[in-house]
């Protein structure tokens, strides 16, 4: 009998989104709550009540979050995501700001108290790519040529459809394809 040590990379590839999904929120909860911690104070020294001053970082914070879901569904919608990346780049930059003027004057301590929010900003889109990633994973077009299913769209795929619907754009047939109207794109040069 011989057995023989196979490293199964097909299931630990599988597992990667998950590990990566629980370190990103672990880092995206730890930057928040800094963050937070710095906001909030700013918030009692700017004289806004400390009953309430818990509700200006999350105005801040959770704004930046909310950029990153509008670019998530932008790219999974095939629209643009400028309205989504201006959302999250001004407000990491209003919270880096902030916690930056609320920190000590000396450069090690702007630079530290600079982190957090940038770190918030990185995670929640390394989340959106995960998340973005499973989504379209799951979404895979199933496309029956010859009666067999092909789950990956490929240049001749998009030249049977296009025999099929010589009117639609490629816009159209990226929808129907469930694939980038770029990539469909990219599929007619090959042809």
């Amino acid at each position: 009998m011989v057995m023989t040590n196979m490293i199964d990379f097909e299931s630990i590839e599988k597992e990667i989104p998950d590990v990566t999904g629980v370190m990103v929120l672990v880092i995206a909860a730890s930057a928040f709550c800094l963050s937070f911690y710095n906001l909030q104070l700013q918030a009692i020294e700017s004289g806004i009540n400390p009953w309430l001053s818990w509700l200006w970082p999350v105005c801040i914070d959770a704004t930046l979050i909310a950029g990153s879901l509008m670019i998530l569904r932008a790219s999974l919608r095939n629209t643009s995501p400028v309205v989504g990346w201006a959302v999250l780049l001004s407000f990491t930059s209003v919270s880096v700001g902030f916690n930056v003027i609320h920190s000590p004057p000396d450069i090690i301590s702007q630079l530290a108290h600079a982190v957090p929010p940038i770190a918030l900003c990185v995670s929640i889109e390394l989340l959106m790519l995960c998340i973005k990633t499973e989504v379209t994973n799951t979404k895979k077009p199933v496309i029956t040529k010859n009666n067999i299913k092909i789950t990956k769209v490929t240049s001749e795929d998009v030249l049977c459809y296009f025999e099929k619907h010589q009117d639609h754009t490629n816009k159209q047939a990226a929808a129907a394809l469930n694939v980038s109207a770029t990539h469909i794109g990219r599929l007619k040069k090959c042809q």
